[in-house]
């Protein structure tokens, strides 16, 4: 089986993901039955990389505030539970430019030791994530 997955990964990621990227369209997006209030304040709008792939308010990383700065808590990642360890791993979004220095204080915070980033910089002539690692 797993020269079949090995196979089927090949072929989809060929062209550049297109084919996982229309997979993904695909997938009926009527399961969001959770509140996303928080990203979609305003003041944090301009954090999220895409209009429809926001973090839920029951399980979304919360930043400390900083002096009381309204969205200064926000980013756009999300716990998720491990195998018996709730909050074990962060999702997160690849970072803009403007919040680079968000997503590093995210991994201080959250004492985050490996960050995997599953993106290209750009795609498809499409900017996909910051570069936040010096080059």
């Amino acid at each position: 089986h797993a020269d079949i997955l090995l196979d089927t990964y090949k072929r989809k990621i060929a062209d550049e993901g297109r084919l996982f990227l229309a997979e993904f369209q695909s997938i009926p997006r009527v399961f969001s039955k959770f509140s996303i209030e928080d990203a979609r304040k305003s003041f944090n709008q301009n954090k999220n990389r895409y209009v429809d792939i926001l973090p839920y308010d029951y399980n979304r990383v919360e930043l400390s505030d900083i002096n009381g700065d309204a969205g200064s808590n926000y980013i756009n990642a999300s716990y998720i539970d491990g195998f018996k360890e709730p909050r074990k791993y962060i999702a997160a979004q690849g970072p803009r430019d403007e919040t680079v220095d968000d997503f590093w204080r995210m991994i201080w915070e959250q004492k985050a030791t490996v960050i995997v980033m599953v993106t290209r910089c750009e795609e498809g002539n499409r900017n996909k994530c910051a570069e936040y690692w010096p080059s």
